[in-house]
């Protein structure tokens, strides 16, 4: 199991990046040769339709038993518990 440090990483990385203007998108000019999207057509059985159906039911019921609560702290951040020599993914997990 890994935590969320390398894709926090490269996400600092890629928006860092993309803000001082570092990241070359390509030519702008390349998406006017496509074809316009079309919209596909599923042919779905009765049967397939139920078990979509009867999973979405069951995630719905698994949601449903859940809670959520958010903490927004902004007094100081991971810099900043860093500078105290910490790791802040270690500092989160002792403050939990």
């Amino acid at each position: 199991m890994m935590d969320g440090t390398p894709t926090n990483k490269m996400t600092e990385w890629v928006v860092d990046n993309l803000v001082k203007g570092r990241i070359d998108h390509g030519s702008s000019t390349s998406s006017a040769t496509l074809p316009s999207p079309q919209q596909l057509q599923w042919q779905i059985s009765p049967s397939v339709a139920f078990h979509i159906r009867a999973t979405e039911w069951a995630f719905e019921d698994l949601v449903s038993r859940h809670d959520l609560s958010v903490l927004e702290f902004g007094d100081f951040g991971k810099d900043a518990i860093k500078k105290m020599g910490l790791s802040p993914d270690a500092f989160v997990q002792m403050a939990l």
